[in-house]
């Protein structure tokens, strides 16, 4: 447990930094920074450090939208395990992949609803557009 503490603790650092200075960073250098492997970092791109890394046209990652959260926040986002959908779910099924391109300032409030939540940015997205539906505004 104090080996990951560690990592997370040498990630969020990092990306903090990162953020401060506004500069691009590679894999390689997460993976120097805080002693994941290539694999973890891999992984942790995807799954858990998604919504702060902005991948650039160029190659590597821009850090965006971390800055307001604590160690703590960023530690639980670690420990946190999600259960899987259930079949009943209309997440569940299968459906049109439609992508969006959100203004910066919407994509931000976006994710940070989604980490205060802890739910995904998809899901967030589907229940506000299901509520707009609901409530008549999507005429």
């Amino acid at each position: 447990m104090a080996q990951l503490l560690e990592k997370v603790a040498r990630a969020y650092h990092f990306f903090l930094q990162a953020e401060q200075e506004g500069r691009i960073i590679q894999d390689s250098e997460i993976q120097a920074a805080t002693g994941y492997t290539q694999g973890t970092t891999r992984t942790y791109i995807q799954k858990k450090w998604w919504w702060f890394l902005s991948l650039c046209p160029g190659g590597g990652y821009r850090v965006q939208g971390l800055r307001p959260y604590s160690f703590d926040e960023f530690l639980d986002l670690h420990r946190q395990k999600r259960a899987p959908f259930e079949k009943h779910s209309p997440h569940a099924r299968p459906g049109e992949k439609l992508v969006i391109f959100f203004p910066q300032h919407l994509a931000a409030w976006l994710h940070s609803c989604a980490l205060r939540q802890r739910r995904s940015v998809q899901e967030l997205v589907i229940e506000l557009i299901e509520r707009a539906f609901k409530s008549g505004e999507a005429d």
